[in-house]
């Protein structure tokens, strides 16, 4: 798979893309192209040198997961991994739920206005 695209609207929930990596020399860069452009969550990136089903524990878990909002294209580059599959999860929240927390952690305004 050489820069290869993945066109999908990523949906409330959790969605699962699992690519197989055929060859250890080969280019590996993907675009996923989200075409939601109102989702926010996170996205979180496992790897697996057997195929395995997306919900099996056995996949291991790189570190750290990327937050996003309003994120239409994700350029992901797995040069160096040497796995043969790679699992790439989006969580997408409920976007009231979003709005609700982005509204609890607004910084206090230092700042009054006075007539």
């Amino acid at each position: 798979m050489n820069d290869a695209e993945i066109r999908y609207a990523l949906r409330r929930g959790v969605t699962s893309f699992i690519i197989h990596l055929a060859a250890p020399g080969q280019r590996r860069c993907f675009t996923l192209v989200n075409e939601n452009m109102a989702a926010a969550g996170k996205l979180s990136i496992a790897t697996s040198n057997e195929r395995l089903t997306a919900d099996n524990p056995r996949w291991s878990a790189v570190d750290g997961a990327v937050t996003f909002r309003h994120k239409r294209l994700f350029a992901l580059s797995l040069l160096g991994v040497d796995a043969q599959f790679v699992k790439l999860t989006f969580q997408v929240d409920d976007l009231e739920k979003v709005a609700r927390h982005e509204e609890t952690e607004q910084p206090a305004n230092r700042f009054t206005a006075q007539p």
